[in-house]
């Protein structure tokens, strides 16, 4: 298949100063993600799914001390009623039975897994350890309203993040393998398992490669079925999650703005332009894609042989449409720039040597938004396999910059304009978190002391003094906010039902 390489990458030598900064920084942002996630509490529905509460109830036990039987038959209820996300659900359930520090930890993991692979998965020949500060600088800058309501509740972040690692490590197989085989489709339909988005994506994904792998081939007719087999894995884990019959009774309870559907998605697409484009926060990612797609089309231009004049009519024509897109609608400026930087990664995928891994990402992340299309409410956190599907892309973008005459340079400035803001908004998340932390420990020593003395025969009353969180923005739905939580977290502890929960301020 063309488009990527056909072999796995060669050893090159690097100076052992680049091995011990490269370490120092890895080193360096594991330690910030395990101080930050170290904050995260569980919240909302975390607290029912840990006690096999949620939608459905499975009894005969206290606490959390169900049978893996009972577990598959609250996942199956949860799959006939509400969602067909049984897979990530059945990965959370069992880390929240381990500690709320297993969750923590393996979710750190999970981003920095994902960081590395986006550079790992840069052409060989290249030094990598620089290009670390790109997807780790991404990351940080990732929107508030997208990370506060997704990637820092536990229930949400394993269905729309986790996914994405496995989906890497699908493009690492890509790379090695130099075409869709076996185990890459079977990756891709472990993915396809997480999330609603993550199935639409991955079948974007294996279907876009599918497609020009058939465009390119002499004989296209004989490589119909060895890629049909070859894809099957993503269409049957994307069936199994989007055909659950939990997601059509769920349908059924959810109430959209109007009867017509048109209006639905018009609305949902100026949620999504608003959020792309107008949220405080989402622009720094914007920009990191803008570069890359300045990049990408630079380059495109310059490997076809485009002439000097084309190249300035393209320079100054595009941003001029662009701009008077602006002008009209965000709805119509992000439909011009989305098909914008698909059309620059197509037109120029021969040129380069993932060209068919680039395109075919930016179209499962495309995928991804489509789909909100068709949701009654479009939230933050919806954006988050979008943004993390871009985080490759974006990084392969600044390594080619740097192939560019003075490259390095405008990718040391780049980097420098970036940084302030990613770090200021990493910083202010951390601080929004570290601000409940004592509210949380507190709240927590209290539960399990009034578990001890029930259970060692003392009388510790009939309710709990509890503290309200100071910083209520960085937390998802908090039981004072919605009662049921008390009723999941009082099985969470193994306290009776009926004792009563007094928030203070």
């Amino acid at each position: 298949m063309k488009g990527f390489t056909t072999s796995g990458p060669r050893p090159e030598h690097r100076p052992a100063s680049v091995v011990i900064a490269g370490t120092a920084l890895l080193l360096g942002f594991l330690a910030y993600l395990l101080v930050q996630h170290w904050q995260v509490f569980p919240y909302n529905d975390d607290w029912g799914y840990a006690t096999l509460t949620y939608i459905s109830e499975q009894k005969g036990f206290h606490g959390q001390g169900f049978s893996q039987w009972q577990l598959v038959s609250f996942l199956h209820d949860e799959y006939l009623r509400w969602s067909g996300r049984f897979f990530p659900f059945f990965l959370q359930i069992n880390l929240f039975k381990l500690g709320l520090d297993a969750v923590r930890l393996v979710q750190a993991f999970v981003i920095l897994l994902i960081v590395c692979l986006s550079v790992k998965l840069i052409p060989v020949g290249r030094l990598r350890t620089p290009w670390l500060l790109v997807p780790m600088l991404y990351f940080m800058a990732l929107p508030e309203f997208s990370v506060l309501g997704g990637l820092y509740w536990f229930s949400a972040s394993i269905a729309y993040v986790w996914g994405i690692a496995v989906f890497m490590l699908a493009l690492w197989r890509l790379r090695v393998a130099g075409r869709l085989d076996g185990v890459a489709g079977l990756l891709l339909g472990i993915a396809a398992l997480f999330h609603e988005q993550m199935a639409v994506a991955m079948v974007a994904f294996a279907g876009g490669l599918a497609l020009l792998a058939l465009w390119d081939a002499e004989r296209p007719r004989a490589l119909v079925l060895p890629l049909a087999l070859r894809c099957a894995p993503v269409l049957v884990g994307a069936c199994l999650v989007i055909l659950a019959p939990g997601n059509f009774a769920r349908k059924a309870q959810s109430s959209y703005i109007s009867d017509d559907m048109l209006t639905n998605v018009l609305t949902s697409a100026r949620s999504l332009a608003h959020f792309l484009l107008d949220e405080n926060g989402g622009h720094w990612v914007l920009g990191f894609m803008a570069v890359s797609l300045l990049v990408f089309a630079g380059q495109g231009m310059a490997r076809a042989g485009w002439s000097g004049r084309a190249r300035l009519a393209a320079w100054l024509g595009v941003p001029l449409v662009l701009g008077l897109a602006w002008l009209v609608s965000f709805l119509l400026f992000t439909l011009l720039l989305m098909t914008l930087y698909g059309v620059v990664l197509l037109l120029c995928r021969h040129h380069r040597d993932d060209g068919d891994l680039l395109v075919c990402t930016y179209l499962a992340a495309l995928a991804s938004l489509v789909l909100l299309l068709l949701a009654p409410v479009v939230a933050g956190r919806s954006l988050l396999i979008f943004y993390f599907l871009m985080m490759w892309p974006v990084t392969r973008a600044f390594v080619a910059l740097a192939d560019l005459p003075r490259g390095r340079t405008l990718v040391v400035l780049a980097l420098l304009v970036a940084a302030p803001a990613a770090l200021d908004n990493a910083a202010d998340i951390l601080a929004g978190y570290l601000a409940n932390r004592e509210a949380n420990l507190a709240n927590d020593a209290k539960l399990r002391a009034y578990h001890n003395d029930l259970y060692a025969g003392r009388n510790p009353g009939d309710s709990v003094v509890l503290e309200k969180l100071p910083a209520p923005r960085y937390a998802e739905t908090m039981p004072y906010d919605r009662p049921l939580i008390e009723t999941w977290m009082k099985k969470y502890y193994d306290i009776p039902l009926e004792t009563r929960f007094v928030w203070s301020d």
